[in-house]
């Protein structure tokens, strides 16, 4: 009966990773299976992920500081993680297959495989940020402040109470 039922569940979290088409941590994935499997623990997804990504079906990303990502691609391949929003994305840079032959350790090591993650800001973040408004607040000595954002500018005063005032450009 465990053999069977750890079948059914580890096809569910195959099935979820397939579903999602790209990079997803083992969080991710456990929600997106139990809102179909409320009853599935998430020791059983990562049991499950740990057991797919061995077994080859599919890949485990390991990003340094932060939660390992998990895509059904499972052909060796780079990655870059946006240091804004967290995301994963694909390099398209070719595999380097057999680096680590070149590599010689001075430490003893036995260089079998290699990752690789660059970092970087997304496109998203990137346009975010550049259409994003800057607040900068002023605190004043009778209890009011300032705040500054893009061309509006507001006056708090302690009662809670708001004044919008137009900047000139």
């Amino acid at each position: 009966m465990m053999q069977t039922r750890a079948t059914i569940q580890r096809a569910l979290v195959l099935k979820t990773v397939n579903e999602l088409h790209g990079h997803a941590t083992a969080d991710q994935i456990f929600e997106r299976v139990s809102q179909e499997h409320p009853s599935i623990s998430r020791s059983t997804v990562y049991r499950n992920l740990n057991f797919l990504a061995s077994d080859g079906k599919i890949l485990k990303i390991r990003v340094p500081d932060a939660a390992d990502f998990y895509e059904s691609k499972n052909m060796p391949h780079y990655h870059v993680r946006c240091i804004k929003c967290q995301r994963l994305f694909d390099v398209d840079l070719d595999f380097m297959t057999g680096l680590e032959n070149q590599i010689k350790d001075k430490h003893g090591f036995d260089i079998i495989d290699h990752e690789l993650t660059f970092s970087g800001i997304c496109p998203d973040c990137k346009r975010q940020a550049e259409h994003s408004d800057h607040t900068v607040t002023i605190e004043a000595d009778n209890d009011e402040s300032l705040s500054l954002n893009g061309p509006a500018t507001t006056k708090h005063h302690r009662g809670g109470h708001s004044k919008a005032i137009a900047l000139e450009q």
